[in-house]
């Protein structure tokens, strides 16, 4: 944790550092859950906050990002949330397939960079 801390600090602009740590913080918060330690909801929390500073800063849906919001979302029992952020990683997978279909066919370079990541 203290490495994406550092890393985050050193560069706050780092989707990387930031979607990286957001997983870690998820899995201790399931682990804290499984065993009944209501400290997790603290964990999910900055999850939730990680996730969404990645999607922030990318500047367009990042699937990996709003799965793992949706995760932390069901983690809280927030299940409208949940689904919301699960459909947009949805949406944009798919938009992102169909893109790169059509370009199979036609021989397009790369996706627009609201699909591609």
């Amino acid at each position: 944790m203290e490495e994406f801390d550092t890393a985050i600090g050193l560069d706050p602009e780092m989707e990387e550092a930031y979607i990286r740590r957001a997983y870690v913080l998820l899995d201790w918060a399931h682990e804290k859950n499984e065993v009944g330690d209501v400290s997790c909801y603290d964990d999910y929390s900055r999850a939730i906050r990680d996730f969404e500073r990645v999607i922030e800063l990318s500047g367009r849906t990042d699937a990996a990002a709003s799965v793992g919001l949706g995760d932390a979302r069901v983690g809280q029992r927030r299940w409208s949330e949940a689904a919301k952020a699960y459909g947009e990683a949805i949406r944009h997978n798919i938009a992102a397939s169909v893109w790169r279909w059509a370009c199979v066919a036609r021989g397009c370079p790369a996706p627009p960079s609201h699909l591609s990541h």
